[in-house]
């Protein structure tokens, strides 16, 4: 009992820590005129067959408008090296809005519509996303804060009839380092989910809290028109059962930018259980021949 509260202690404090650095980093970015506006909503790709992912598909823009709408089509397939692991490919639409509502504050939201061609091709639709990003403040020449607030609108059918899952509420707070050779960021976030009951209609707990590291490397390749893009989401996640899990979801792509609003990439997506079946050795991996995702697309920013 005294481990567990222990470990609940640890969660309050991390809730406290991040509300304190988002609200400071608004006041300060309201009230500094040196602040530079985030480029580009975080737009997410989607990877069609294992859920979300990370990598971001971002076209050069040299004017910025108020109202921007991406629009993306992806196919992604399942690698399926063992025999009884059936191969699968869906096709994703991705639809994200956002608008820069002044210099501090740009709202966004996502969703994707997956239709598999496989087994009974049903179309389906995975949960909507909102955002608020907040203008963060710089540390140096190439150093910069970053910080957002989002929520979970549930949509997808397991997260409806599963998990039933209500909503959820997060804070994302991190830095980020900008030069001429790569750009590479660090994001701590916490998520509060809710949800209808405790334990879904499997009969197994539902996650309460979640807490994420993120890493995101964007590295150009002789030309600003192409980039290697590459991130890692490492996930614990705490059920309302006082139960942990781990997960992580792994991306890299190579972007190319077709025109200024038009851009295409390729890449592959791995995600899952952050540990082995005994609970002790990594189970994180780049690429594996059984769940990894690879991943065709492109983007077209309005």
């Amino acid at each position: 009992m005294g481990f567990k509260m222990m470990r609940m202690k640890k969660l309050t404090v991390l809730s406290i820590y991040t509300c304190l650095t988002l609200t400071s980093s608004v006041l300060m970015a309201q009230s500094s005129s040196s602040i530079q506006l985030p480029t580009a909503p975080e737009a997410l790709g989607t990877s069609a067959v294992s859920g979300t992912s990370t990598t971001q598909i971002n076209p050069i823009k040299k004017e910025e408008k108020p109202l921007t709408i991406e629009l993306g089509i992806e196919m992604g397939e399942k690698v399926s090296k063992e025999e009884f692991t059936p191969k699968k490919n869906t096709l994703g639409i991705l639809i994200a809005p956002a608008y820069k509502i002044n210099e501090t504050f740009k709202a966004s939201g996502k969703i994707t519509i997956n239709q598999d061609n496989y087994a009974q091709h049903e179309t389906t639709a995975s949960d909507g996303t909102l955002s608020l990003a907040i203008n963060g403040f710089k540390l140096s020449e190439h150093l910069k804060t970053t910080h957002s607030l989002g929520t979970i609108i549930p949509v997808s059918e397991k997260s409806v009839k599963t998990d039933r899952l209500q909503g959820s509420i997060s804070a994302r707070n991190g830095i980020k380092y900008s030069s001429d050779y790569f750009d590479l960021s660090y994001k701590l976030g916490l998520t509060r989910f809710f949800h209808e009951f405790k334990q879904n209609a499997e009969g197994s707990p539902n996650i309460q809290y979640r807490l994420s590291q993120l890493i995101e490397l964007k590295a150009p390749i002789f030309t600003e028109k192409l980039a290697i893009t590459t991130s890692l989401d490492y996930r614990i996640g705490r059920t309302y059962r006082d139960f942990e899990r781990f997960g992580f979801i792994y991306d890299a792509d190579l972007n190319y930018d077709l025109t200024d609003k038009l851009s295409a990439n390729i890449g592959t997506t791995n995600d899952g259980s952050a540990l082995k079946y005994n609970g002790v050795d990594s189970n994180i991996q780049a690429y594996n021949e059984n769940t990894s995702v690879y991943r065709l697309g492109i983007t077209y920013t309005y």
